[in-house]
């Protein structure tokens, strides 16, 4: 999507539906700026196992971008924040979801802000979960599925 167009949606009263979600930076860096991923794999589950979607990190649920440098923190001497939460996610995905979900993840940016926008594809075949480990002989896989507006934690069968 253009960056133009995103803004556009995020600001329009009803920006959240069953193929666009705006995800606050606050919901997934803490203060301390450690990662806290699990919501966006939700989402992503969720998105794949519907319609698709986009999710878009940096833009307020009011449809405010929230700024310039606000991956800043995340960086170190070797790669920029942006570089680093990125890769986050794409490292993150392929172990906490499965199957697999192949997300393209594209980079906005102009003089008074950025954002990134998470593109995830409609599943094909097979449910997504999300895989909470508590050891390396146990896993639960939790299911998620998109409505109009928000994700919802579903049985399995449901997504038959």
């Amino acid at each position: 999507m253009k960056t133009e167009d995103i803004i556009e949606k995020a600001k329009t009263k009803h920006n959240e539906d069953m193929h666009f979600e705006l995800k606050e930076t606050s919901k997934l860096i803490n203060p301390v700026g450690c990662l806290i991923l699990k919501p966006l794999h939700e989402s992503i589950v969720a998105f794949a196992n519907r319609e698709g979607g986009r999710i878009i990190i940096g833009i307020k649920t009011d449809g405010e971008p929230e700024g310039r440098g606000i991956f800043d923190e995340l960086g170190d001497e070797k790669h920029s924040g942006i570089e680093r939460f990125m890769n986050a996610i794409v490292e993150s995905t392929q172990y906490a979801i499965k199957p697999q979900i192949y997300i393209s993840l594209e980079l906005h940016q102009k003089d008074e802000y950025e954002f990134i926008e998470v593109v995830v594809p409609q599943r094909r075949g097979v449910a997504h979960a999300l895989i909470e480990r508590e050891n390396e002989n146990y896993e639960e896989k939790l299911y998620y599925m998109r409505s109009s507006n928000s994700n919802h934690l579903v049985c399995p069968l449901i997504l038959e």
